[in-house]
């Protein structure tokens, strides 16, 4: 079975996420979101939700910025595929790995935290390990999740993976529109550079 035919088989599924526990590889789950082993390539995962999860709202603002900069968003997970399938929100993105404690990553992490909850002293530990960061985290919207595990790493690269906890209820439909599909797989390419 190939990468298209899994996805296939997921679109044409009566409910995407019930479809995704019965024939994938749960990895783990969050607040608003389930990631299953994607079932070919080992550095990527599905994401999938039947929330308004504010990660595909950050996923959508990832694409955009990838195709319109055509610059790489480092600090940002990269998303090569998503979709609103019957109202399960649907991803393929990148694995990234957890932070381990007591690592500069982890410092970095915690004093992102800090400094984004206010205390501006911060930014320098930040800077130190993850440069570029602070200026990064400008362009966000407000109300960031701050919960230590929505940091993750690429390597040795802060990466915030999931800074937005809910889709505003007035960019919701818009978001879903763009991206429903029904009955076809299109092509799986990762956004053009």
């Amino acid at each position: 079975m190939s990468h298209e035919d899994v996805l296939s088989e997921l679109i044409a599924a009566e409910s995407p996420l019930e479809w995704a526990f019965d024939n994938l590889i749960h990895v783990r789950s969050g607040t608003a979101a389930a990631i299953f082993d994607h079932p070919f390539d080992p550095g990527l995962v599905l994401r999938l939700s039947d929330y308004p999860d504010g990660w595909f709202r950050y996923a959508d603002e990832t694409r955009r910025l990838q195709q319109e900069n055509g610059i790489a968003q480092p600090f940002r997970p990269t998303v090569h595929w998503m979709a609103d399938v019957a109202g399960t929100l649907v991803a393929v993105t990148e694995r990234l790995e957890p932070i381990e404690d007591g690592t500069a990553l982890s410092e970095a992490a915690e004093a992102a935290i800090e400094a984004l909850s206010g205390d501006d002293e911060r930014w320098t530990d930040v800077e130190r390990h993850a440069p570029g960061f602070r200026e990064f985290c400008a362009d966000l919207a407000d109300r960031l999740d701050l919960r230590p595990t929505n940091f993750l790493r690429r390597g040795n690269t802060l990466v915030f993976n999931d800074p937005y906890s809910a889709i505003p209820f007035a960019l919701e439909q818009d978001l879903r529109e763009r991206y429903r599909i029904a009955g076809s797989v299109p092509s799986l390419r990762p956004p053009a550079p």
